[in-house]
């Protein structure tokens, strides 16, 4: 018998009392109320609310973090050569339902991998601002200190708008600065010193445009940003009218999470490098024939993973970005100890580093493991532990990425060819194969976790699945759930205070994201400032 006093369904009124809980056995949950709760398709609170005010606006800003390859074919979508004439209609038809299928498909998987590869693209954007920050210093250092010649000031300034090419397709660091070089002038009868100051010219004006050619980071992110806002704005206005909505408590909670994907747009938005790399490939043309270098990549690759741009040159994964941009100073600058000594990352800047990645990587889940640790029944529950999982795996997933590139799965040259190895070098390959295999190994399993954690975690939302006796207990009393105690109350003492907690965390959550965004805007308006001034000091 329930006792007296006991309200079922109560919903917030003003000016009226809380109800008292009401609680019940977990075994008598169980028995009684079946396995979940599925979320009522006419009560949009608690399916629609996250999927509309922040899963989906997520993928706007999934558009703008630069792809390198697509993850479906769209060889399907070609015309056949030869085709009946009664055929033609139902085949374009067919043919537009299959594209819109693919082109939705190909986002939703795009953002998984946002989500999953959250911490390695940051981590690695972050690389690379910190490098355009130290390549622009030393190109600006005052001409009282070692100079750098004019061609290697060319080249670093390449580096900086062009680095996220890859080296091996085109070769685009000795092409760019070769047609950088080019001066119309010179095919024509001219003084050699007009053709001299036209080649300068042509240099800051073929620099100038390439920077020009990356969108603004206000246009293609900030603007977004807004109206994202808006939607935890929305959400906030809402608890303070309801304050005992556990629905738009957990939908905050979600969002919050899902700031992930606007975090890793806002770094991949504020680099100067452009993202696409069609104006660079215009800009040689033909002006210095030579083969295409094609990295050798497996069929199903080519076939399934196809390149997203149809251009001579390839930008490199994000996650590659800061590496990829190493690697074209080494090609041409790093010989010179000076140069070597101002970019080189020091033992102050990779911690700063770290500190920022586990910042913008931890603090969204962290914050939305918070909002639903203070939902009643307050404590580690279903909800909460899914996003601190999905924080833990991230760092750990940044921590293998690391050990991935440093030990690489390779096959020794002399084992390709036939040739004797001495067995002491054949131990040391098998070792660091083996430590590979292991690495890459707990590398994909961190990565299938964090896939679980934070898109199976979304969708168990949405669907209804933590609405169940387990969930509704806290963590502590799992191993003992014959002791374990279920409130069936709504509109308790207990969630109408905890709203207050909710409101204060989603209100730091939109700060910490509208900082976020001013700060990218920030970066992008001083480094281009910067680079302007380096144009200027060539000669």
């Amino acid at each position: 018998m329930p006792p007296s006093g006991a309200l079922c369904g109560k919903v917030f009124e003003e000016g009226t009392e809380p109800a008292p809980n009401l609680f019940i056995t977990y075994s008598f949950c169980k028995a009684n109320c079946g396995s979940f709760r599925r979320s009522k398709p006419r009560v949009v609170d608690e399916w629609a609310a996250p999927l509309v005010q922040f899963v989906l606006p997520s993928i706007i800003f999934s558009m703008s973090v630069p792809q390198r390859n697509g993850y479906l074919p769209k060889e399907i979508l070609k015309r056949p050569r030869r085709q009946q004439r009664w055929t033609k209609y139902p085949s374009k038809l067919l043919r537009a339902i299959l594209g819109l299928l693919i082109v939705i498909m190909d986002t939703l998987l795009w953002i998984g991998a946002i989500l999953v590869y959250a911490g390695p693209m940051m981590l690695s954007g972050l690389h690379e601002s910190v490098l355009d920050y130290k390549i622009l210093k030393a190109v600006l250092k005052p001409k009282t200190e070692i100079p750098i010649p004019q061609n290697t000031k060319l080249y670093m300034l390449l580096t900086v708008i062009s680095g996220n090419l890859v080296l091996a397709e085109g070769q685009p660091n000795t092409r760019i600065l070769d047609v950088l070089s080019l001066c119309p002038a010179a095919a024509t009868p001219a003084a050699p010193m007009l053709c001299m100051h036209c080649t300068t010219t042509n240099k800051k004006e073929r620099l100038r445009s390439l920077m020009t050619s990356q969108n603004s980071f206000g246009a293609t992110i900030a603007a977004p940003v807004i109206f994202y806002l808006g939607a935890f704005a929305y959400t906030i206005i809402d608890l303070l009218g309801k304050p005992s909505d556990q629905d738009a408590a957990i939908s905050l909670a979600f969002g919050v999470e899902w700031m992930v994907v606007v975090h890793v747009a806002i770094v991949s938005g504020c680099l100067l490098a452009s993202n696409n790399p069609s104006s660079v490939s215009v800009l040689v043309g033909n002006a210095r024939v030579l083969p295409a270098l094609q990295v050798s990549s497996p069929w199903w690759r080519k076939q399934w993973c196809p390149d997203v741009y149809d251009t001579m040159f390839q930008p490199v994964a994000i996650w590659e970005r800061g590496s990829n941009k190493k690697k074209w100073l080494s090609a041409h600058a790093w010989g010179d100890p000076a140069i070597h000594d101002s970019v080189q990352m020091g033992c102050v800047t990779w911690p700063l580093i770290w500190v920022f990645t586990l910042i913008l990587i931890g603090l969204p889940p962290a914050a939305g493991a918070v909002v639903a640790w203070q939902t009643p029944p307050v404590g580690w529950g279903c909800r909460s532990l899914s996003f601190v999982c999905y924080a833990a795996c991230q760092v750990m997933v940044i921590v293998f990425w690391l050990l991935k590139e440093k030990y690489p799965v390779q096959i020794s040259s002399n084992l390709r060819t036939g040739r004797y190895t001495m067995p002491w070098r054949l131990w040391d390959t098998f070792v660091n194969n083996l430590l590979g295999c292991c690495v890459s190994l707990c590398y994909k399993i961190l990565i299938g976790l964090s896939l679980l954690t934070v898109l199976g975690g979304t969708l168990m939302q949405i669907i209804g699945v933590y609405r169940n006796c387990l969930c509704y207990t806290n963590a502590q009393w799992w191993l003992k759930l014959d002791q374990a105690r279920v409130d069936v109350a709504s509109d308790t003492y207990d969630q109408r205070h905890s709203s207050q907690n909710w409101i204060v965390m989603g209100c730091f959550a939109t700060g910490f994201m509208a900082l976020c965004c001013y700060g990218g805007w920030l970066y992008q308006r001083y480094i281009r400032d910067r680079y302007k001034g380096a144009i200027e000091e060539l000669i």
